[in-house]
């Protein structure tokens, strides 16, 4: 009976921790995403538990994933012609780390608040990353802003 129950706890624990893991998104997940068309965008992103929120259009798309208790990651892409801005807002120090790694081979410039990085890798051309302190009792909110 014991086994058991640590068996059922250790899944529940892999199930937990898979499922928000698979919310994540890497920088191909990124570059994917501005060198699609929105439909696209809007499948891949539903199928990692994004939820489309309303207000989208061919101009603009908005997700939010809500990873744990108060984890969420809030997505707005927005599309000028030839030119894509993705802001990721969000309260999950996995995705910001995933984002981090990538850049860790890039020099930031400091600027405003924000590591400015120069990337120019044919997807984006500068990444911002900033992190805001929370305010009383919330959680710190880390925006990623991403152009081409």
């Amino acid at each position: 009976m014991m086994l058991k129950s640590i068996f059922t706890a250790v899944f529940c624990c892999t199930v937990f921790f898979c499922s928000a893991q698979k919310q994540l998104l890497s920088y191909p997940d990124l570059q994917s995403i501005v060198q699609n068309n929105p439909s696209q965008i809007i499948a891949f992103l539903k199928e990692k538990n994004y939820q489309v929120l309303p207000g989208s259009d061919n101009n603009s798309l908005h997700f939010l994933g809500l990873i744990a208790d108060e984890d969420y990651t809030d997505i707005a892409i927005s599309f000028q012609k030839r030119h894509t801005i993705i802001h990721i807002a969000t309260t999950n120090q996995p995705q910001v780390a995933v984002i981090q790694k990538y850049l860790q081979n890039y020099n930031g410039k400091n600027s405003k608040g924000s590591t400015i990085y120069r990337v120019k890798d044919g997807a984006f051309a500068t990444i911002a990353l900033k992190e805001n302190e929370p305010k009383l009792n919330s959680l710190k909110v880390y925006n990623i802003d991403l152009e081409n």
